[in-house]
């Protein structure tokens, strides 16, 4: 079996009375940047390692048959004086030098890889063999404000003399960001206002065809759907609404925020949703997201406010709508980053006056009487 620290590296050599040493090499960690800017924050950052010894033989080859006998969940970190990853439980290079070594990477580091209760990731065992997976969980909806941005990354067949002693990774997404926007597609007049108070992604009693996972396993590098979860209720996002209790507007108080000709953010700064994508497929490239109108379907709850004519005291009329809104069929490709935008218009009051009045009738003519 392979250890770290030990001293497998180095023997005596038959019939020598000295021995050979041979220095062991470490094996060191560095990332392309893509996501580092995360990865490198220590409080909620970081990633995980699974590594397999497989000897001579290639992943393709052993992949069935090894477990991650080199590195299981070995959290790595940024070390910002040394302006390099690190991670505690050193490893070291097989002195073969046709040894080889495959990584796999994810993150953000799981503390509780059996549980998922850090960060609603549940990873493949210890003994698990071949490729790792990932049972993965979205947060609470009360929790969105900590969604995970799910990246995972992997080198296989990784040998000290090609590679100089350092596993590069380069990690990709997995899940689909989404961002709502929110604006008035023409101004309003007669001081009429609209207000967002409310987005909710539907569960299967408000949508039969939801496709909107809060639960799923990726194996194999893929996303898989059989032991999926799509939620019955709706899910609401008022975790990261940036709404705000209205002041200066007569006697409306809620806590919206409101719709102008300009697009604004539905979600407070740097707050998105992270989903788990829809119809991924093995063969990459050819994700499809959804593929009909509505497997993604949302309600937005507004309020339009006109002030109350009759009011002296500064009384505003009030007519709340819910729109239930069609994702397009593509939505949540896997790796794929979306904005929608509302386009809210309001229909006005038109007065019109047909040209044929209504002729008199006829009253019943009579005597008024001696006066």
């Amino acid at each position: 079996a392979i250890m770290a620290g030990s001293t497998w590296a180095s023997f005596a050599k038959m019939g020598s009375t000295h021995p050979i040493d041979f220095a062991m090499q470490t094996v060191r960690i560095s990332v392309t940047e893509t996501t580092t800017a995360t990865l490198k924050d220590n409080t909620k950052g970081n990633f995980g390692i699974l590594a397999f010894y497989t000897g001579a033989s290639n992943w393709e080859t052993a992949k069935t048959t090894t477990q991650p006998n080199f590195m299981y969940n070995e959290k790595v970190h940024y070390d910002a004086s040394a302006t390099s990853w690190a991670y505690d439980n050193i490893k070291y290079w097989p002195s073969n030098p046709n040894h080889m070594i495959s990584f796999f990477a994810y993150a953000p580091y799981e503390a509780a890889p059996a549980a998922g209760t850090n960060k609603g990731i549940v990873l493949s065992g210890k003994t698990d063999k071949g490729i790792p997976f990932i049972d993965f969980t979205l947060k609470d909806a009360t929790k969105l404000t900590e969604m995970v941005d799910l990246v995972v990354a992997d080198q296989h067949d990784q040998k000290y003399s090609e590679n100089s002693g350092t596993v590069n990774f380069k990690f990709g997404h997995i899940l689909s960001k989404v961002l709502f926007k929110v604006k008035l597609k023409n101004a309003l007049s007669g001081n009429t206002r609209i207000f967002v108070k409310k987005l909710e992604i539907l569960g299967t009693t408000n949508n039969g065809t939801s496709k909107f996972y809060t639960k799923a396993e990726y194996k194999n590098q893929h996303w898989q759907y059989d032991a999926a979860n799509i939620p019955v209720t709706d899910f609401d996002v008022a975790n990261i609404m940036n709404v705000a209790a209205v002041s200066g507007v007569g006697d409306y108080t809620k806590t919206a925020i409101e719709a102008t000709t300009s697009a604004k953010s539905l979600f407070k700064d740097g707050e998105f949703l992270f989903l788990i994508p829809v119809n991924d497929s093995e063969t990459p490239g050819v994700e499809t997201g959804t593929t009909a109108n509505g497997e993604i379907k949302v309600r937005l709850t507004y309020d339009a406010i006109t002030p109350d004519v009759n009011d002296p005291t500064n009384k505003y009329l009030v007519s709340e709508t819910e729109a239930l809104v069609d994702l397009p069929s593509g939505a949540l490709k896997l790796g794929t980053a979306y904005t929608y935008t509302f386009n809210l218009a309001l229909n006005p009051v038109q007065v019109t006056v047909d040209d044929a009045i209504t002729d008199w009738k006829d009253g019943t003519s009579g005597d008024t009487g001696d006066i």
